[in-house]
């Protein structure tokens, strides 16, 4: 391998890297866009493999994509009420369910979706103020097809976020992935259910934003005091 095509490899990876992504046309895409990354030592090792079998360009591409992993983001097909907006003290998950065959949506998938959604309600009950209006989130798996030689992982899910029987939420939620190391079922559960909680944040307010507001009333309070004396 010259050092010239090392220096090409170096200034392409970085590029693609620092790359903003292009958006498709389509709903409209939330903020929520979540998936997990390896360690430098990962991509270092696999560029060290890569390399002498398909080049330069082949490898970091790789790469990029073993960086990458899964991604998951979710794309809006209504937009909620703003009085919905940070209103809600806390999620449920109903169990995911699909209506196509077992043969496109396997049931380690919803096994793996509903195992983990679990993890994700602790991790929201730990960092957002909790309260009796919970919001429910209703997943149906629609496609899912796990990492092929030259084809993508890829999960698609119809997403209804709900207050009791009233829709707050349609969405769709689209996890991808070109990296063999995260292209199973328990990868793309992952990085939607990561997805989702970005996502519902902007219904739940955190206990920071609580302590933040807490800590302004007390001292408008104290000042508007210290004015009347």
């Amino acid at each position: 391998m010259s050092a010239d095509c090392l220096t090409r490899l170096h200034v392409r990876t970085v590029g693609r890297l620092a790359a903003a992504s292009v958006s498709s046309p389509g709903p409209r895409r939330s903020e929520a866009r979540f998936g997990a990354w390896p360690s430098g030592m990962v991509m270092t090792g696999l560029l060290v493999a890569l390399l002498p079998a398909t080049g330069c360009m082949t490898a970091a591409k790789q790469a990029y994509f073993e960086m990458r992993g899964a991604q998951g983001e979710v794309l809006l097909l209504t937009e909620p009420a703003v009085a919905d907006s940070h209103s809600f003290g806390g999620v449920f998950f109903l169990p995911a369910t699909t209506t196509v065959s077992d043969r496109v949506v396997p049931p380690e998938l919803l096994t793996a979706f509903n195992r983990r959604a679990s993890r994700i309600v602790e991790d929201i009950e730990a960092a957002y103020v909790p309260g009796e209006k919970r919001l429910s989130i209703a997943t149906d798996v629609t496609y899912f097809q796990s990492k092929g030689l030259f084809s993508p992982a890829m999960l698609l899910a119809r997403v209804y976020l709900r207050d009791a029987d009233r829709l707050v939420q349609d969405t769709i939620v689209k996890v991808e992935s070109k990296a063999f190391r995260a292209g199973d079922e328990k990868d793309l559960a992952d990085a939607a259910l990561n997805a989702i909680r970005a996502h519902v944040s902007a219904f739940l307010e955190s206990r920071e934003a609580a302590d933040r507001k807490r800590r302004e009333t007390a001292l408008r309070e104290r000042r508007q005091r210290q004015g009347e004396e």
